[in-house]
């Protein structure tokens, strides 16, 4: 007997790897956009916003996920106890991160905002730019609200 790839006799396609799919996407929105954005080899592409502002797009481990992260503050220490429940309130419910969350970096004094899409196989380039700039434009929100909060 002989096996054969799935689809290969019945006509179906085979899914297309999850880095291949990101990296369509990226080359889509990059033709949207007249942006130069690209993907390493390990599903990483780092960009920043108009104002500067430092975000990752990240294959996320499981491969059924993009990870969003945007470093949204940076301070001279660790935070207060005060300054992290103020943080934490933020980040209560995801109701003022879109279902997204804060995090610190550990051993350091970073703050950065993620979200993470999934599925996002199926999409395409035209909707990976709106839930970009959803998304920065959200970072930059985040990123005031923690510098009233600290």
């Amino acid at each position: 007997m002989r096996s054969s790839a799935k689809g290969a006799s019945t006509g179906e396609k085979t899914p297309a790897e999850p880095l291949e799919v990101m990296r369509r996407l990226i080359s889509e929105v990059n033709g949207l956009s007249g942006q130069a954005l690209e993907v390493n080899d390990q599903g990483l592409c780092v960009m920043e916003s108009t104002e500067g502002m430092p975000m990752t797009l990240t294959l996320h481990d499981n491969s059924n996920s993009l990870l969003l992260t945007a470093m949204i503050a940076e301070s001279e220490g660790p935070p207060s106890p005060e300054q992290m429940r103020k943080l934490l309130e933020i980040n209560a419910y995801g109701a003022d991160t879109l279902g997204g969350w804060l995090a610190l970096i550990p051993d350091s004094a970073i703050a950065v905002f993620h979200f993470e899409w999934r599925p996002f196989q199926a999409s395409d380039g035209e909707t990976l730019s709106k839930l970009l700039n959803t998304f920065i434009n959200h970072a930059h929100h985040l990123r005031d609200r923690v510098a009233e909060a600290v």
